[in-house]
């Protein structure tokens, strides 16, 4: 493959981890029903993954205001921290992984995106754990490997390759397909459970993705070791 083609690659992933990430950020209003029917809110994800077309047909044919209602009814009950007693302990990997938020986790989270340059990736949603907060650090380091290749820096493009393969393996991949399924027990709007099957069936093609781009990605000697040995690990199915 051709620098181009990279780039292309990892700015089609930043566009679909970004996208994902708006749909446990994103209070749902009636714009953003409209973008979800047509289609523009699964970003870089494939239109034809049954996933997306499965989250479109979970909307229905409701008119946009009362649907909206009851997708912020929704978001407010499953995402925005209220309680297992309200129907889903928030998405904190923390809390999910170690039972008590703000652990030694949510540290390591921070310390991550720190590390990376992104130090407020999304403070609205609180530690920096959250599931939504976790995918936009992701979207960010893909965007940065693009901003890379754009540069024809081809060892930094390892390095933020290198980040992406690491954070999926140590974060994302250990906990967000098993909150997924307790998402879509937890639901009583089908939208959201779509939204936890599109979520799996994303991680697990991009997991896949990763390992393959390491077989196909050679620089000689410059680029580092580790990227590729990082990246390597990313290969199989998703745990968990």
């Amino acid at each position: 493959m051709t620098d181009s083609t990279f780039r292309g690659i990892a700015e089609h992933r930043s566009q679909a981890y970004w996208a994902l990430s708006r749909f446990f950020l994103t209070r749902p209003d009636e714009a953003f029903v409209d973008e979800i029917r047509g289609g523009s809110a699964a970003g870089g994800a494939d239109r034809g993954m049954p996933a997306v077309l499965r989250l479109k047909t979970a909307l229905g044919e409701s008119a946009p205001g009362p649907l909206a209602e009851r997708l912020a009814r929704e978001y407010t009950r499953l995402l925005r921290g209220l309680g297992e007693q309200f129907g889903l302990a928030p998405p904190y990997e923390s809390l999910h992984r170690g039972g008590r938020l703000m652990d030694r986790t949510s540290q390591v989270v921070a310390a991550r995106m720190r590390s990376a340059g992104f130090a407020d990736v999304a403070p609205e949603a609180g530690p920096p754990d959250h599931i939504g907060t976790e995918l936009r650090f992701m979207a960010l380091l893909c965007l940065s490997e693009a901003q890379a290749w754009t540069a024809q820096d081809a060892v930094a493009a390892a390095g933020r390759r290198q980040e992406q393969a690491a954070f999926l393996e140590a974060h994302l991949v250990a906990w967000v397909p098993a909150y997924c399924r307790l998402l879509a027990d937890a639901a009583t709007e089908p939208f959201y459970s779509a939204v936890g099957e599109l979520t799996v069936q994303m991680l697990h093609e991009d997991r896949q993705l990763l390992g393959a781009l390491v077989d196909e990605f050679t620089v000689g000697d410059s680029v580092p070791e580790s990227a590729g040995a990082a990246s390597a690990s990313t290969r199989g199915g998703i745990r968990g």
